[in-house]
C-alpha cells in the first residue's frame, strides 16, 4: 500500500466515524434556535483537523503528548492513543462538556483515527473546541415610593441573573458543535475522502 493509500485509508477511517454521529445529529433546528436565541459574554471556538501520515513509532509519544496539551484531554484519551503504537488502526473519541452557571464553560467534541504500519503511523483527527461564558439575564425590578397615600416616584434597579443550561440545551449545543467538526473535516479533507 503506498503512502497516498494509507492517507487515504486513515481519513476513511475518520469519516466512518464521523458518519455514525452525522446520522444522530440531522435535525439541528433546536440547536440553531437556541444558539441564536442566546448571548455570550465569551465564545472562542476553534476546530482543528490533520491527517498526518508517516510519524515514526519513536516520535508519536511526543505527537501525543502535543495533542494532549493542545485540547485538554482527560488522561483515559492519551492512553488510549498511544496504545495505537501497538495495533493496527485505533478509533478514539474524545468528548468533554462542563458548564458551571456564572463560569466559564469548556466542550471538547473530537474523533482520532490511527492506522499503523510497520514503525509507522498516520493519524487522522477532527477536534471542535469551545470556551464559552452565558451572558446574564438582566432583570429589572421597579418599586414605587410612596409618602402617606401619595405615590412620590419609582426606584429602578437591575439584577442579573446567571443563565444555567437544561439537558436539553445541552444536547442541542452539543449537536450543532458535533455538526460544525464534521463539516470541517469532511470540507479540509476532501480529497482524501473522495479517492477510490
Amino acid at each position: 500500500m503506498s503512502k497516498a493509500e494509507k492517507a487515504v485509508n486513515v481519513a476513511k477511517t475518520l469519516v466512518k466515524m464521523l458518519s455514525k454521529d452525522e446520522e444522530r445529529t440531522k435535525d439541528l433546528t433546536a440547536a440553531n434556535e437556541l444558539i441564536q436565541g442566546l448571548t455570550f459574554d465569551q465564545f472562542d471556538e476553534n476546530i482543528s483537523c490533520r491527517v498526518a501520515r508517516g510519524i515514526l513509532l519513536g516520535d508519536y509519544p511526543t505527537l501525543v503528548e502535543n495533542f494532549m496539551r493542545r485540547f485538554s484531554a482527560p488522561v483515559e484519551v492519551k492512553e488510549s492513543l498511544l496504545e495505537a503504537e501497538f495495533v493496527e488502526d485505533m478509533m478514539e473519541n474524545l468528548f468533554n462538556f462542563k458548564f458551571k452557571k456564572g463560569k466559564t464553560g469548556r466542550y471538547v467534541y473530537g474523533r482520532v483515527a490511527t492506522v499503523k504500519d510497520g514503525d509507522k503511523i498516520d493519524i487522522a483527527y477532527s477536534v471542535y473546541t469551545l470556551d464559552f461564558k452565558l451572558s446574564p439575564s438582566v432583570i429589572q425590578h421597579t418599586r414605587k415610593t410612596k409618602f402617606l397615600w401619595f405615590t412620590t416616584g419609582e426606584v429602578v434597579w437591575q439584577e442579573d441573573k446567571e443563565r444555567d443550561l437544561s439537558m436539553k440545551n445541552k444536547d442541542d449545543l452539543q449537536q450543532d458543535f458535533m455538526t460544525k467538526a464534521i463539516s470541517k473535516f469532511r470540507s479540509e479533507y476532501a480529497a482524501l475522502i473522495d479517492a477510490e
